[in-house]
């Protein structure tokens, strides 16, 4: 029988928990916990779910949250990650990128750096120019002497690690050396062979992790072309769970199908649990719900199901948003899509959409410090929240489980909210007299946004305006046809 619960879900969670979590916080966010859960619709996921954290018990579990910019800067992963690990095991830190190569801003938990000239791809790029690994962005140098550089702020524990580097093992790939610390790892052609028909390289090292350089030989008679995915650090024989941020900014949902070399590497990481938490970017611009995201959302859900059958897939919804002095009443027709996709593909959905306020709520988050004043992105004090919702969402749900064992579904009745009047779309920019068509940009937009507001593309923008890189400033004038 499909259990709708809303009498039900009084006391299927600690209250200890619930009052130590989010009791301080402002009535005026007009959150409803009673949405602090992962509906399920089926006997079958609802036990894949539980299998999820009971495997993290004795062995790895691993999650992988794909998002934009809510989780490339890492704040919602990195509470949920600490709080779901201290509940289940650490397993390690996970995926890292060397954001400062790719031209855009750094994980909260490390400083990332290059030397020497690096190409880059991401995601919400419609032709990356290079080929898209699991995190999302690519960066590949051409030039000798090239490096990468990470320091963690906080060191990697006094333990044995377990590091991948995720990069191209092929003809053009030099000689390189990796340092950890003071540790020296040389990775000539014949190391790299050992590796020959991975994804990977790989190496051991045992104690805190505070520095990591890699470095591409100057010297020698190997390749030239450098391609690099991502680095992943895990315990050596270690159960627990390993929470892989994996956000690009600006990326919609479609962004997950264009990462043509992920399935390779996501078949060595094993995903458990995979976030498709997308949908501000598909929404925020034209208030609308395109019908291609249906399709867009069952490839993706086939895609990381052909890598791992018994994977669960989590859909989200996009939380309130703001924009050019309106509401964006698509959330909630977004928020029924990913609903009604979840049943249909039997997937988990988590409705944050209704959990963090719902309809009109984004400028209270604001006027309390929890969301900026674009109305678009949380502050680092709202995404710690979120992420706080995540583990007590899941918390609730297992608990939910064990008090109901076998149950055939956890759906719950999504709220109704009374529409606001519609208002009339704005206009941007002015023609001028030799045709050309110019934009000033405004706080908050981004190349990719902007691209989709005048139906052309990012790299043609760039192109237009000789730019190299995808950072813009408020003020500055873009020409865009």
């Amino acid at each position: 029988m499909v259990r709708a619960l809303w009498a039900l879900m009084i006391g299927c969670f600690p209250l200890g928990l619930q009052a130590q979590f989010y009791a301080e916080t402002p009535a005026s966010l007009r959150l409803d916990t009673q949405y602090s859960y992962f509906q399920f619709f089926s006997a079958e996921t609802g036990c894949q779910l539980q299998e999820v954290f009971r495997k993290a018990q004795t062995d790895r579990a691993v999650i992988f949250h794909y998002g934009a910019s809510h989780v490339q800067a890492e704040v919602l992963v990195t509470e949920a990650r600490a709080a779901l690990q201290h509940e289940f095991g650490d397993a390690g830190r996970g995926l890292v990128f060397n954001y400062g190569a790719a031209n855009t801003y750094s994980s909260i938990n490390y400083k990332s750096t290059k030397e020497g000239t690096w190409k880059y791809a991401k995601s919400f790029m419609s032709k990356p120019a290079l080929p898209l690994g699991v995190m999302g962005m690519t960066v590949q140098s051409e030039e000798l002497g090239s490096s990468l550089h990470w320091t963690f702020k906080t060191p990697l524990q006094d333990r044995k690690h377990i590091v991948w580097i995720l990069a191209d093992n092929d003809a053009w790939t030099p000689d390189f050396d990796v340092y950890i610390n003071q540790a020296h790892y040389v990775f000539d052609k014949a190391k790299r062979q050992r590796f020959e028909g991975l994804p990977y390289y790989a190496l051991e090292y045992e104690g805190e992790i505070e520095n990591v350089n890699i470095q591409l030989s100057a010297a020698g008679d190997s390749g030239t072309r450098f391609t690099f995915y991502g680095m992943n650090f895990e315990y050596a024989n270690a159960g627990g769970l390993v929470y892989h941020s994996l956000g690009v900014g600006a990326a919609p949902m479609e962004s997950v199908l264009r990462l043509k070399a992920m399935p390779a590497q996501a078949q060595a990481l094993e995903p458990d649990l995979v976030f498709l938490d997308f949908g501000t970017n598909n929404i925020l611009y034209t208030n609308k719900v395109d019908p291609k995201i249906r399709t867009t959302v069952a490839r993706a859900i086939d895609s990381f199901r052909a890598l791992n059958p018994e994977v669960v897939i989590v859909l989200t919804t996009t939380q309130d948003l703001y924009y050019k002095g309106r509401i964006i009443t698509a959330g909630v027709e977004f928020r029924d899509l990913m609903q009604e996709l979840a049943r249909e593909h039997d997937c988990v959905f988590w409705n944050w959409y209704d959990l963090s306020g719902g309809l009109g709520s984004i400028r209270s988050w604001g006027a309390e410090g929890y969301a900026l004043s674009d109305n678009i992105h949380l502050t680092w004090k709202g995404y710690r929240l979120k992420g706080g919702f995540v583990h007590h969402s899941i918390l609730n749900t297992l608990n939910y489980l064990e008090q109901h064992p076998g149950a055939d579904s956890l759906s719950l009745v999504p709220k109704v909210y009374e529409m606001p009047a519609p208002a009339p779309a704005p206009t941007y920019a002015a023609k001028s007299g030799s045709g050309a068509r110019y934009h000033t940009v405004r706080s908050g937009e981004s190349l990719w946004s902007i691209s989709r507001k005048y139906n052309t593309s990012v790299e043609k923008i760039q192109r237009l305006n000789g730019m190299k890189g995808t950072v813009i400033r408020p003020g500055q004038k873009l020409r865009v046809r």
